[in-house]
């Protein structure tokens, strides 16, 4: 996977957190409003899809459902999480950016922005 990340002239760092955390961080971001998502049908329905489990131990995880899928509902809890972090403005952003020789620029056209479509995500009201 890495190698084809590379091909495009891509790297990542693989997050510290577990999805489950991730899942648990992104909880009050979404119960406070604190993001829009974006209007896909595969974001809401993963999220929607997501399951809250206890374990033997008393641990509780959060994942999806027997044959579900969670790839995008991870991707976007990780980038919402991290993005939740940030201090500053977008300008702040492209001056850091800037300084370490980055280029802060999308590489792809940015999609209108939309309303979110407010899903019901029953695992969240524990």
């Amino acid at each position: 996977m890495t190698s084809e990340f590379a091909k495009h002239n891509i790297s990542y760092l693989p997050s510290e957190r577990s999805k489950s955390e991730l899942y648990t961080d992104l909880l009050p971001i979404l119960n406070s409003r604190g993001c829009d998502l974006l209007d896909n049908d595969r974001i809401v329905t993963q999220l929607v899809g997501l399951e809250r489990r206890t374990g033997r131990s008393g641990k509780d995880s959060i994942d999806h459902g027997p044959g579900g899928h969670d790839d995008v509902a991870n991707a976007a809890a990780g980038a919402l999480v991290l993005a939740s972090k940030l201090h500053g403005d977008g300008r702040d952003f492209r001056e850091r950016r800037e300084r370490r020789g980055l280029d802060w620029r999308p590489t792809m056209p940015a999609h209108p922005r939309t309303p979110s479509s407010e899903p019901s995500i029953w695992w969240m009201n524990w």
